[in-house]
């Protein structure tokens, strides 16, 4: 907002012109700066009709843009990634959750916890300044559960897998057990395994936002 402020105080009358068809009568009038820089002019008359002018040149510095953006949504093991615009400013301030802040144009963070509005205010050089902001959306990576370790007789069958193969996240599950070697199936939540050595299975489970667990069972053999 552009202030003008006119002098002496007491006069009879002051007017005001300037840019874009300006006129005011007020001693000391406000006035929206975007678009308005230039010279104003005033004119007082005092009790006896006699009149003084005087100019005053305003400028008006072009305000930045400011895009705040990040790539998620995440889930929570990640890191984010956030990034700011445009390029060359003076200064970039982040803020967000958890008191969190930064001073780096694109700032990294840990995942976990750290999901929700993230807000930015960039500055340039003439020092003005502008906000936008990024809402940042943290998922919640599925349980997996491979069962308990577990002791069998060499050739014997087992079933992998807890009754409750994944837990948590989104509830559509992908299953995938590695190694593949002994199983009957390896995408599936229970497979059946044959084997002659011991071997420690890895199950990963993927929910519906990509989001995934891990979780291992060993088997021992008895010869």
């Amino acid at each position: 907002t552009i202030s003008l402020a006119g002098s002496p105080n007491g006069m009879s009358s002051y007017s005001w012109s300037g840019p874009n068809s300006y006129s005011s009568a007020n001693q000391n009038p406000t006035r929206t700066a975007s678009g308005n820089g230039g010279t104003y002019s005033l004119t007082v008359t005092d009790g006896n009709g006699c009149t003084a002018s005087a100019g005053t040149s305003v400028t008006v510095n072009v305000a930045p843009s400011a895009t705040a953006s990040n790539n998620g949504p995440y889930c929570s093991y990640d890191s984010i990634q956030l990034a700011a615009g445009p390029n060359g400013l003076t200064a970039y301030l982040w803020s967000g959750p958890s008191s969190y802040s930064s001073t780096a144009q694109n700032p990294v963070r840990s995942a976990a916890f750290n999901g929700g509005i993230y807000t930015l205010m960039v500055t340039n050089a003439n020092g003005c300044t502008a906000n936008a902001s990024t809402t940042v959306i943290v998922n919640t990576p599925p349980s997996a559960h491979a069962g308990s370790n577990v002791t069998i007789c060499s050739g014997s069958t087992v079933v992998l897998g807890d009754s409750i193969a994944a837990s948590g996240g989104d509830s559509i599950y992908m299953y995938a057990w590695s190694p593949a070697a002994g199983l009957d199936y390896s995408a599936i939540a229970n497979p059946q395994a044959i084997l002659n050595q011991n071997t420690t299975y890895t199950l990963t489970v993927t929910d519906n936002n990509g989001c995934k667990g891990q979780d291992s069972i060993a088997i021992s053999l008895i010869y």
